[in-house]
């Protein structure tokens, strides 16, 4: 068991984590492939752990056209950008491009979500809803409402991709340059959408304004979330610890998804109840509640990066501290949705928690005026509107 997986041992000593190491990457998805007998004339090689939409894109502006056009040639009569394409097209899809591009239909399945969703979420070949912890595009029609994040730094290279890891949900910094990733343009806030892209464009560069998207570098600020971006980057393939029991990767991340549903929940709690929780656990002041109630696969990398925050001083904690706390903030009822197809210690959480708990504020507001938290949601909609169709 690799060093680092002590710390969620009961009764162990925690080690520190060195800043230094923190963002250091310990895989990729997939190799670069290079391309054999291509039909196409200026194809274009498989970068080391690039998203599958990405290698399209970039051979489509290779060839001075659109990504739209190019697929519509691939494959005719078919509208492939309007839903997520890197969840994996049909086998004789694949079969077709490898054919034209020199890249091997294994290869091009590697490059798509699939792996990843098998390690993470322990499904073969899952196709519907929200895969957790993979970030949804929000797809209307061909444009979509976020999903997509990148380093601005690694766009500045001069061969820029998207990786496969910036569209898993707990990445929020660069494991190359320590920078946070944006999901969104810069300059005018557009949501990145390198599949609408014209020709002549770059990858590098935004669909909306023509924008850079290298102009936004900040520097690492959570250690939090950081910290668990690289534990769970480390265990992908081993597994881990949890208290006394040993975890694979996708156990580990079901008890993590469900202590972010309660942390959430927390923070629609009465201030005395966040007050005990975050005294017990250790944690800082717990994020304020998403108000348009999206699942955490939507949400910015902001908001992503202060529930990892707390999520992992939860985690670090371990099992027996988590039981203390959260019996002064939750009912019994909280966790028994957690019970069924989870680990062992999930489904013991229910029956550890008393009655002993604050009320969650849940007032009821009449018909008339809007309430300032009715108008910020309305809001944060039309921002989310704009950031989709460009308005």
């Amino acid at each position: 068991m690799r060093e680092g997986c002590d710390c969620f041992r009961a009764g162990t000593h925690r080690p520190r984590v060195d800043r230094e190491q923190v963002m250091a990457a310990s895989y990729t998805w997939h190799p670069r492939v290079d391309v054999i007998d291509p039909k196409w004339p200026i194809p274009q090689s498989l970068m080391a752990d690039e998203l599958f939409s990405s290698f399209l894109i970039r051979s489509a502006l290779a060839h001075g056209c659109s990504p739209i056009a190019l697929t519509s040639v691939i494959w005719p009569a078919q509208r492939v950008w309007t839903l997520d394409l890197d969840r994996g097209p049909a086998p004789n899809n694949l079969e077709v491009l490898s054919r034209l591009s020199g890249i091997s239909v294994p290869a091009l399945q590697s490059s798509t979500l699939q792996p990843a969703a098998h390690c993470i979420l322990n499904l073969s070949s899952p196709h519907f809803g929200v895969w957790p912890w993979v970030l949804v595009l929000g797809c209307r029609n061909r444009r979509h409402a976020g999903g997509l994040q990148c380093c601005p730094l690694c766009m500045g290279q001069p061969n820029p991709f998207y990786r496969i890891q910036w569209r898993l949900a707990w990445h929020t910094r660069c494991s190359l340059h320590r920078a946070r990733l944006i999901d969104c343009c810069p300059t005018c806030q557009a949501a990145l959408h390198p599949s609408l892209l014209q020709q002549g464009g770059s990858i590098a560069y935004c669909h909306f304004c023509k924008s850079p998207l290298t102009r936004s570098v900040q520097a690492d600020v959570s250690e939090g979330a950081a910290a668990f971006q690289h534990y769970v980057d480390d265990m992908v393939w081993s597994g881990t610890w949890y208290g006394h029991l040993q975890l694979s990767c996708c156990e580990w991340l079901g008890v993590a998804r469900a202590m972010l549903s309660l942390v959430r929940s927390a923070s629609g709690a009465t201030p005395h109840a966040q007050e005990v929780f975050c005294e017990v656990m250790g944690t800082s002041v717990l994020p304020e509640p998403a108000h348009l109630g999206l699942p955490f696969e939507y949400l910015s990398v902001g908001e992503r990066e202060r529930l990892l925050e707390v999520v992992w001083s939860i985690m670090r904690a371990g099992p027996a501290r988590f039981l203390e706390a959260a019996s002064a903030v939750f009912p019994p009822s909280a966790l028994r949705s957690f019970a069924k197809g989870a680990p062992r210690l999930m489904a013991l959480v229910p029956s550890k928690l008393t009655s002993r708990y604050c009320t969650i504020n849940r007032k009821v507001t009449m018909a008339g005026t809007q309430k300032p938290q009715a108008v910020l949601r309305s809001w944060l909609r039309l921002i989310r509107k704009i950031r989709r169709d460009g308005l």
